[in-house]
């Protein structure tokens, strides 16, 4: 949601009141359902700043870090989360800081100092951010002066010593280790301990409102998440539980107006689908645990226009109990029901995803499928971090292995990086504040099979071959495969055998009695393949050379097709060793009856 006033001429300090009580009413029907809510009650790219509101430097516009360091903006948003979360929810009648639904407050939605937007930040802002890291520099080294000997005299365009202003560099040019080494590190220490200090006084706001549920700072990327996504986390260490929002999908353009693809899926777009399975390191589910420090992703889908979706719940489902992952928030339902119309960029409610739900959600509640041993577990030391060394793993795509030993933490006992393909084998944990010397990396080689492009798992029930691009779930009571099947013939699994003539599906089978499939009394077989609208065309296409990039294949939509969603036929053959069912019965995708088959 968002609490801040839209009305011209509104204070800061001013809620609003519609965005109140759609909270307080969303949070009464989910708990008399028995959902526990997650409420995020501010993002920066849809608060608009009014004059009236008195920012410094910042009349109007999307203020886009200024949260971590602006107190006229803090005001505001204490205020707002003061209305939301003291006032009496009129559909419970107590307030939203004593209600156990509640179960997480997101203290703020996609944003970080660390990110690209901070160099929109110019003018007054950016000399009061300035300002501030003259502050600090003063108390670390006695004086900006003294701070500067240490820099060996290195300046900046913008230093105003004069005035406490101490010059930054650009985001751009922390990435690319432009300036003076110690300068960079000292404002990299800055820049995230901002955030952690925002992040522990807006926990200790809401402690101060009588909220007890957990806390979660934040769930944004950095960039370069390579070597600065350690340090968004440890910004978020301070609070309860670490998030991060993590989309997979293929490229999608439109050409004619390039802004609209992130929000429409329109006629003559561009696009092309990977499925995941052959490109495993997209995979939002690789994911750096800080241990001892619940995980959640708040955000992720298999975005539209992706033809291959039907993978997305049983993938989640498999790899979040691999690793031990809390919470996987799916995005987005909006005001859908049911299967809505098709078809929104960022619809959830297709019957690829949402249709695989109820088999794969059962088997991640009931604990089907089993957590692995720790694969990784880093410890990373803060000047490593401030100094941008690279981790010995990371969840970017871009990370290579190979030259992460470059610049690896020198005193660490893992001296070359660590296959990226970790996340599929067990979890992954990283630790900050420690001497990166004990650092431990698992024997992968039993385990990844870089010729055959194999990964198991370590508890021996999860095989992905993303040469093929086909995953295996083999657990006593749950077992199912996903990807490209026909060209892979007959698939066995331990009571589960499966032959498909479609090129593309899904299926799980899952007992419903907590019984072994074996000895099962009940159990849902669900089948996924692929979903599009009626009338849906396509034509083959190319996508990028422009700027230096190489084209690549792709498709453009000549047709964005209508209701109602067209489903390819299921096309296999499926055994169950089982002597105790007799009978099966055909369910729609309500999971009503339709007819009785045996």
């Amino acid at each position: 949601g968002q609490l801040c006033p839209k009305n011209d001429g509104s204070k800061v300090t001013d809620v609003d009141r519609k965005a109140l009580d759609d909270c307080w009413k969303l949070v009464a029907a989910m708990k008399k359902e028995g959902i526990y809510t997650t409420i995020s009650p501010y993002w920066a790219v849809s608060c608009n700043v009014q004059p009236s509101w008195n920012v410094d430097g910042f009349p109007s516009g999307q203020p886009m870090a200024l949260l971590f360091w602006d107190e006229t903006l803090q005001r505001g948003y204490k205020a707002w989360v003061k209305a939301l979360f003291t006032e009496p929810n009129p559909y419970t009648n107590i307030p939203l800081a004593k209600d156990p639904a509640v179960a997480i407050i997101q203290i703020q939605n996609e944003d970080s100092i660390l990110f690209w937007s901070t160099q929109q930040v110019k003018g007054e802002q950016r000399r009061k951010l300035g300002r501030k890291f003259g502050e600090v520099l003063k108390r670390t080294y006695g004086s900006l002066d003294a701070a500067k000997t240490a820099w060996s005299e290195a300046a900046h365009k913008d230093d105003d010593f004069a005035d406490g202003v101490v010059g930054l560099y650009s985001i751009w040019e922390l990435t690319e280790a432009k300036g003076n080494p110690r300068r960079r590190a000292d404002q990299v220490k800055f820049y995230v301990r901002a955030m952690h200090t925002f992040n522990k006084e807006m926990a200790a706001h809401y402690r101060g409102l009588g909220c007890t549920q957990l806390i979660n700072a934040g769930n944004w990327k950095t960039a370069d998440d390579v070597r600065m996504l350690d340090l968004e986390r440890l910004s978020y260490s301070v609070n309860d539980v670490i998030g991060a929002n993590k989309y997979y999908g293929g490229a999608h353009v439109n050409p004619n107006e390039a802004r609209k693809s992130g929000y429409l899926v329109s006629q003559g777009d561009r696009f092309n689908s990977i499925s995941a399975l052959v490109n495993p390191r997209g995979l939002p589910v690789n994911y750096k645990q800080v241990e001892g420090l619940p995980s959640i992703i708040s955000e992720s889908s298999w975005v539209p226009p992706q033809r291959y979706q039907s993978e997305a719940p049983l993938l989640v489902a498999a790899y979040t109990s691999l690793s031990g992952m809390d919470v996987y928030y799916w995005f987005s339902c909006g005001d859908d029901l049911g299967f809505g119309r098709p078809m929104g960029k960022w619809q959830l409610t297709t019957p690829a995803l949402v249709g695989g739900f109820p088999a794969a959600a059962l088997a991640f509640r009931k604990d089907y499928i089993q957590r692995g041993e720790p694969v990784v577990r880093e410890q990373r030391a803060y000047d490593d971090m401030w100094n941008l060394r690279s981790p010995i793993i990371a969840e970017d795509s871009s990370f290579d292995p190979n030259r992460a030993g470059e610049n690896l933490a020198p005193s660490s006992n893992v001296k070359q990086g660590v296959h990226p393909l970790a996340f599929l084998v067990g979890p992954v944990l990283t630790r900050y504040r420690s001497d990166p010397a004990p650092s431990s990396v698992a024997d992968l080689s039993d385990y990844i099979d870089d010729r055959s492009q194999v990964v198991r798992s370590n508890t021996g029930q999860i095989e992905l071959n993303h040469a093929v691009g086909i995953c295996k779930v083999n657990a006593p009571k749950v077992q199912g495969v996903t990807g490209f099947l026909k060209p892979a013939g007959e698939v066995k699994l331990d009571s589960v055998s499966i032959k498909s003539e479609n090129e593309y599906a899904t299926l799980i089978v899952v007992s419903m009695d907590d019984r072994p499939l074996r000895e099962s009394r009940k159990i849902l077989m669900q089948v996924g393949t692929v979903a599009r609208p009626h009338g849906w065309k396509v034509r083959e296409a190319t996508l990028g050379g422009k700027n230096g990039s190489k084209p690549a294949k792709g498709m453009e939509i000549v047709q964005r097709g209508s209701a109602p969603w067209n489903v390819t036929n299921t096309e296999m053959v499926v055994g169950v060793t089982n002597p105790s069912i007799t009978e099966a019965v055909l369910l729609d995708a309500n999971g009503m009856l339709v007819r009785q088959l045996s």
